[in-house]
């Protein structure tokens, strides 16, 4: 299938050996009207070079919320700003007059506040470069014990040594609904142990800066963390509301929408979302 990808993360990515056959590498010079115009554009093409799928990624809220805050002025006319960016962009793709057009409009994450006035401190012990490696993402620690048979003992050491704001995890003990541990880690990136701090707390090193805004957070926990979801066209009833859901059932509603079936094995279950799409006649 012909498809685009406009500065969506990982566009120019060839994952599964493939890319979108018009994509940007990723970079956030363009303006939301600009980006709108290339879309519009791609839909002039005639059919047979005309794409299918296009994805679009609009970075300006994500970036406010990250660096005033997600309650603040800024952040509010970023939301303006997009909300104007999608609305001109439906107007210009129905003024062209195809069949069949359906947008489905989404969120990766919300965004909290966090407390970065009094960070949490990264455990002594793993500063040891011998025996360690990790990763600190803030709002997430990955721990690589580089002698395998070490990570029981240091699982313990961390759990009996921490505090009351995060919770220290073995890679396969993660809650599954996370779809973050062992059995989803093809690429070995995890880590062994996991230190997840709870919000709106955060881990920093000593000396570095960290964001206003942040995510990461467990969203069965931490509400803030919840994302939006709109879809609408043709192929979707009108004036439906639906509860909460994980965000993997996006990809198997999209396939459905596109006819494109699904060869290989995935999180999401086309159920879950199956009821916003109009019966087949």
């Amino acid at each position: 299938m012909v498809s685009a990808s406009l500065m969506w993360v990982g566009s120019a990515s060839d994952a599964g050996g493939t890319r979108p056959s018009y994509y940007y590498p990723y970079h956030e010079k363009f303006t939301p009207s600009e980006k709108v115009e290339k879309v519009v554009n791609w839909l002039k093409l005639p059919e047979d070079r005309r794409p299918h799928f296009i994805s679009l990624y609009f970075p300006e809220v994500d970036g406010s919320g990250h660096h005033f805050g997600p309650d603040t002025k800024e952040t509010e006319v970023a939301v303006h700003l997009i909300d104007q960016a999608i609305g001109d962009l439906v107007k210009k793709v129905n003024d062209l007059g195809l069949k069949n057009v359906n947008f489905v409009f989404v969120s990766d994450h919300g965004m909290i506040k966090v407390d970065g006035g009094t960070p949490l401190e990264i455990p002594a012990l793993l500063f040891d470069k011998n025996r360690f490696d990790f990763y600190n993402s803030q709002t997430l620690l990955r721990v690589y014990v580089k002698n395998p048979d070490e990570v029981k003992a240091v699982y313990k050491e961390l759990k009996a040594h921490k505090t009351g704001d995060y919770d220290v995890y073995l890679d396969k003990k993660l809650p599954k609904y996370l779809h973050f541990a062992t059995r989803d880690d093809q690429y070995n990136r995890i880590g062994q142990i996991l230190l997840l701090p709870k919000a709106p707390k955060i881990f920093l090193e000593k000396g570095k800066k960290t964001s206003v805004g942040k995510h990461g957070y467990n969203p069965r926990t931490v509400p803030e963390m919840k994302a939006t979801f709109y879809a609408w066209g043709p192929e979707f009833k009108n004036n439906v509301k639906i509860d909460e859901f994980a965000n993997v059932n996006v990809y198997p509603l999209v396939a459905e929408v596109l006819g494109l079936k699904i060869d290989q094995p995935i999180d999401g279950k086309l159920n879950v979302l199956e009821k916003i799409l109009k019966d087949k006649k």
